[in-house]
């Protein structure tokens, strides 16, 4: 499932990719950004909050960063002058005045915490909501910090989200890292399960994704 909610088989047009300190989501957005930037007619924006883009673009070939438009909140208290990006910035109407007359657009944001601290978690998700009604709109990919807010915080942007990725640390080794995903289709069915995942480590090309059973039920299935 995780393979297909990236590489858009299935469709979820905003994916919240949930980590924290212990577990970094960039990995997986370096793979996100890469399957992005591969679609044709696609316009891929990354928000960078928290890092400067060339570590979140670290070791993703020249061919995929020159399909990123980078937009990067260096000074994002604004105390070096007027800044068209900012803790406090719409993304919304910054988006809007974007050309999107041909191609279709995408957007990666790391990671949406910081100006969550600076304005409401609703306000946040009314953005995201209208980006996504825009015309020409694609997929929204976007990381946050679950141990920097509270419980109900996250809830509210896990409610906005078609895909929701929660990684958890690893417990095969021969795997890059696991996650559960709900993923909310259109039709209203809702699915739930946790898989395993690989990253290449050239370029974070997600190779494979199997669903994890614990062993107590894969011994009971094999009885």
């Amino acid at each position: 499932m995780l393979k297909e909610i990236l590489r858009g088989q299935e469709k979820a047009p905003i994916v919240l990719i949930i980590d924290d300190s212990e577990i970094s989501g960039i990995p997986l957005l370096r793979s996100s950004l890469l399957n992005l930037a591969q679609r044709t007619n696609t316009t891929v924006h990354l928000v960078t909050y928290e890092y400067d883009p060339d570590t979140v673009l670290y070791g993703l070939d020249s061919s995929v960063r020159q399909n990123v438009q980078v937009h990067c909140v260096d000074d994002p208290l604004q105390w070096n002058g007027g800044s068209s990006l900012h803790l406090g910035t719409d993304l919304h109407q910054l988006f809007k005045s974007f050309p999107h007359a041909t191609e279709e657009f995408a957007v990666v944001i790391h990671c949406i915490s910081r100006p969550m601290q600076h304005s409401s978690v609703t306000n946040i998700c009314r953005q995201l909501g209208l980006i996504s009604r825009l015309p020409k709109f694609s997929q929204f990919i976007l990381t946050v910090h679950s141990d920097l807010h509270d419980e109900q915080t996250i809830r509210v942007l896990e409610h906005t989200s078609s895909a929701i990725i929660t990684l958890f640390p690893v417990i095969d080794p021969s795997y890059t890292g696991l996650c559960s995903i709900l993923h909310k289709r259109q039709s209203g069915k809702i699915t739930r399960l946790k898989e395993h995942y690989t990253l290449s480590e050239k370029d974070f090309n997600l190779m494979e994704s199997i669903e994890y059973k614990p062993i107590s039920e894969m011994l009971t299935s094999a009885a």
